[in-house]
């Protein structure tokens, strides 16, 4: 009877430290899931405030994130339109 008891106690601490060891490995891959797209967005950003028009974003995670980068994409795409456009306005003003 002691015996099981000790054998018991040593399988539940065992398996204590296996549960934790997969719980620590599981939410180190969910948050780098997670974070990598919006660093990619971060940096993306950055280079589009410097100047970097020709800045795309390829986010592929089939939620929210994915679907701002496209957003993000079609902005830039827009905004280096309208600088184009503004600058050939007044290189080549209507008479």
């Amino acid at each position: 009877m002691r015996i099981n008891l000790e054998r018991m106690k040593s399988n539940s601490i065992l398996f204590g430290f296996v549960s934790f060891a997969i719980a620590i490995t599981l939410g180190l891959f969910i948050s780098h899931r997670i974070s990598q797209p919006i660093v990619k967005l971060k940096t993306a950003s950055l280079d589009i405030g410097k100047g970097n028009l020709d800045t795309i974003i390829d986010v592929r995670t089939g939620d929210e994130l994915e679907d701002l980068s496209k957003t993000f994409n079609t902005m830039t795409i827009d905004l280096k339109k309208s600088i184009n456009e503004t600058i050939l306005a007044k290189i080549f003003p209507t008479i």
